[in-house]
């Protein structure tokens, strides 16, 4: 069964509390997604997205969010977070093709709650998930992770997931069932 997922890509700061968010991730200076480097017009209107996306800056002292004019509207310490959990949602996208106009996507997940909200964070790029990681383990936080993603060795291709791979990952959890998003489309 698919389950549809609403999420916010406008008014983030007005939403970011009630709905999952899609944000860009800056963690040590390194951004997921990486900005389209590309001067092909036919890339870019294929890789287009009429969504703007916020961003979560992740440094040694704070989290700071950002709506999707890039203006900062909250800023977090890792001493306000009382629960963290990393995870990951399957879905189905549509691609171009003559045969089989549907492909899987992953989006990493990253959930933050403190004593007044909690944060359901998004990211396209699951390559940021291995950065993620090693800044969770350099903040010295706990976190919960059903899918078991920090046990992935240094030399996973994070960009290369399979379904199978996922289906491991995701056995009897909440994870396992396709996650449809609403709207938005890979951005890498």
């Amino acid at each position: 069964m698919t389950l549809p997922l609403a999420v916010t890509v406008t008014d983030i700061a007005g939403n970011i509390a009630d709905k999952p968010t899609l944000m860009a991730f800056d963690i040590d200076g390194q951004l997921y997604p990486e900005p389209e480097k590309t001067n092909s017009l036919l890339a870019k209107v294929f890789n287009y997205t009429a969504f703007e996306h916020g961003l979560v800056k992740l440094d040694d002292i704070n989290l700071t969010f950002s709506d999707e004019t890039g203006r900062a509207f909250k800023t977090l310490t890792t001493a306000e977070l009382t629960q963290i959990e990393l995870g990951m949602y399957h879905s189905m996208v549509q691609t171009y093709g003559p045969v089989v106009p549907l492909k899987a996507q992953y989006t990493g997940a990253l959930t933050l709650i403190t004593a007044e909200a909690t944060y359901r964070l998004l990211v396209f790029d699951t390559r940021a998930m291995p950065a993620i990681i090693a800044w969770l383990h350099g903040q010295k936080l706990t976190f919960m992770d059903p899918l078991n993603l920090a046990a992935e060795t240094a030399d996973f291709d994070w960009s290369k997931i399979t379904e199978k791979q996922f289906g491991r990952w995701a056995k009897d959890t909440k994870y396992e069932e396709f996650y449809q998003t609403i709207g938005p489309k890979r951005m890498v």
